[in-house]
């Protein structure tokens, strides 16, 4: 198993990979004043390879952001009336990836150094990523109320369908982390297992004991 691996697995369970989220387009016209060269976009952790402008209504064409973390894009020359970004961006950094994924090993006992030097299974993985996801899905819910206008709707962030779709989501993925966890690890119980004759010598004291 390998450590990339191992990170696209908990994308995948919190839905942020690299082709899960499309802006098309970014209309960045509102800060076009015939001198501005660095424009914000308006998402974060842009991948860079998938990033292209119409600059004034001329043709698409890429240009890799200046700082695709911060979300930050460089036109020269400058717009002189209109822009746009098409792009795909991710909501973590691999570093915020990489520090849930490591919560979530130590929900099974393993680090990251056991994932090239054991054989670590898919079911200890998809265990890791419940946990992981779970963790990413609480840190979207902080984020969703501290950016929240309270007078949107007219009803506060924690009766948003936003914020309870993220809630939804942690809750879930730590529930199905907690129960894979516990088929794993937990043998079967004696009332669910059929008594098997055995002797007395292995069985004591009378060799009708549940096979477990």
């Amino acid at each position: 198993m390998l450590l990339a691996d191992a990170i696209l697995k908990v994308r995948q369970f919190l839905g942020d990979t690299d082709k899960s989220h499309r802006v098309y387009p970014d209309a960045l016209t509102q800060y076009v004043d015939t001198v501005r060269t660095v424009f914000p976009l308006s998402n974060q952790n842009i991948i860079p390879s998938t990033c292209q402008v119409i600059v004034d209504g001329g043709a698409l064409t890429p240009l890799v952001p200046t700082d695709s973390i911060n979300g930050l894009l460089t036109v020269t020359p400058a717009p002189q009336a209109t822009l746009e970004a098409f792009y795909f961006y991710q909501k973590f950094t691999d570093d915020e990836i990489t520090e849930m994924m490591d919560s979530g090993l130590s929900e099974v006992g393993l680090t990251e150094s056991n994932l090239t030097s054991l054989n670590v299974g898919d079911p200890l993985i998809t265990i890791m990523a419940h946990f992981a996801a779970s963790i990413g899905n609480a840190i979207l819910m902080e984020r969703f109320a501290a950016q929240y206008n309270v007078t949107v709707e007219g009803v506060t962030f924690d009766k948003s369908e936003v914020y309870k779709a993220y809630k939804a989501a942690k809750d879930s993925h730590y529930k199905d982390g907690t129960e894979k966890r516990l088929k794993l690890y937990t043998r079967q119980d004696r009332d669910k297992v059929a008594s098997t004759a055995r002797t007395s010598a292995a069985y004591p004291p009378d060799g009708q004991m549940p096979r477990r």
